[in-house]
């Protein structure tokens, strides 16, 4: 199958998903079986550039468990030692910002990559309106012929579509989550219960308050109401809690 059918076909298959976990699955299930990129770990990224919520694919526990506990800030692909790159290319190789030689007598490459049978490392960045929302990682062995320029231009152009898909189907997410019916504590004030919605909204109290005609105090004294009676300290551990 030549690569441009390859890259069709996978256009075509992503853009039948409709849940951000199927689309994640199913890419990097295409990637393997397009281009040979078997091992690989699919992040998302918080507002701050924090790599999260990651989907793995033939990376076995322990090796990621050691990567994520002792060996991730040593990754030189990481998208805050990269983003300087980023505006040239959304898809990086180890060999693409360093010598084989300062790569190869590094602590990461001789005590995480060696022994986990790994000598390639690529990123794809996944960027929608200026702001990075997700990553893919993939490695493979000296010898491995998918980390060449045709597969990293190829994954380049493949991007574009996945960071906009992707974008799609946050937001998606975001808004359907948010328009669920919420089981409320019996013991929440009806006020309480209306802050708690606008709180699953992602509003502020400056915004919260606006909406509902009252001042930002009141807004951070019922708050502190729903933390007290729930045992909690925070607007995040209180929609945890509640399971909003």
């Amino acid at each position: 199958m030549s690569s441009l059918v390859a890259v069709k076909e996978i256009l075509l298959q992503l853009d039948e998903q409709d849940s951000v976990d199927e689309f994640r699955h199913q890419t990097l299930s295409l990637l393997d079986r397009h281009f040979g990129l078997d091992r690989s770990i699919f992040w998302l990224c918080n507002e701050g550039g924090e790599i999260t919520a990651p989907v793995i694919r033939n990376i076995k526990e322990g090796a990621f468990s050691q990567y994520v506990n002792g060996y991730q800030e040593q990754d030189m692909l990481l998208p805050h030692k990269v983003k300087d790159l980023l505006l040239k290319s959304r898809v990086l190789r180890i060999h693409d910002i360093t010598t084989s030689k300062d790569y190869e007598n590094s602590r990461y490459f001789n005590e995480f990559m060696v022994p986990n049978d790994c000598y390639h490392e690529m990123g794809v960045y996944l960027i929608s309106r200026n702001q990075l929302i997700a990553g893919i990682s993939f490695v493979g062995g000296k010898k491995h012929s998918a980390f060449g320029d045709r597969s990293a231009e190829l994954l380049d152009v493949l991007s574009c579509f996945i960071s906009s898909k992707l974008h799609y189907l946050l937001q998606y997410e975001t808004h359907r989550d948010s328009t669920l019916p919420i089981d409320f504590p019996a013991h929440f004030t009806p006020k309480e219960k209306e802050i708690c919605s606008l709180l699953k909204m992602g509003l502020t109290n400056k915004q919260m308050a606006d909406q509902l005609f009252v001042s930002t105090s009141t807004i951070k004294k019922h708050l502190q109401n729903m933390y007290t009676k729930m045992g909690v300290s925070s607007r995040t551990k209180l929609l945890h809690k509640v399971k909003l």
